[in-house]
């Protein structure tokens, strides 16, 4: 038997900085009992972007439930997946070893010219949602919260250089700009 679960608490709202790669969207779990199961495809809804904002969306496996994008295995990219709504990650043959429990992670590629205050979520994932090569299937995964699109913070500060030209009514500012 397969069994689908939250892996661990389900990714809660936050903002991502935008140009940032490989940004856990949300996580799952798959318990395996009885025989191998060899992981076809998942089907996901996600929520909240324009065609531009993500550049990539990819599923990655890891044998343990913490994500790293230097260890784990990415089984399937999306590349320019336009805008939010149904995907699907297909053509997959992860196998899940009976007696373990498989750890899968949807990130996403935000664009550096992302629409700040746009968002990316993915909702639910339900057993229907998997295909594998045989087997039968239980449980679901949480919906993941927003992940709201922001700029980065400035590396340098800009500065004052001086104050020109002082009256009653105004003034002139020069100054150094930050980036």
């Amino acid at each position: 038997s397969i069994t689908l679960a939250d892996n661990g608490t389900q990714i809660a709202a936050a903002n991502v900085v935008t140009g940032t790669t490989s940004h856990v969207l949300s996580k799952f779990q798959v318990s395996v009992t009885t025989a191998n199961a060899t992981l076809n495809a998942v089907a996901i809804t996600t929520s909240g972007y324009d065609s531009d904002d993500v550049t990539n969306l990819k599923l990655w496996y890891s044998a343990d439930s913490s994500f790293n994008s230097g260890s784990d295995t990415t089984i399937s990219t999306i590349n320019s997946p336009g805008v939010a709504g149904a995907e699907s990650f297909s053509s997959l043959t992860q196998v899940v070893t009976n007696g373990t429990t498989g750890y899968f992670f949807i990130t996403a590629d935000i664009a550096g010219g992302a629409t700040y205050g746009n968002t990316a979520s993915v909702s639910a994932i339900g057993n229907a949602d998997l295909t594998f090569a045989a087997g039968s299937k239980s449980g679901s995964a949480s919906a993941s919260g927003a992940q709201t699109f922001i700029a980065s913070a400035p590396t340098s500060n800009g500065s004052v250089g001086s104050f020109t030209d002082v009256t009653s009514s105004g003034m002139t500012v020069n100054w150094t700009s930050g980036n």
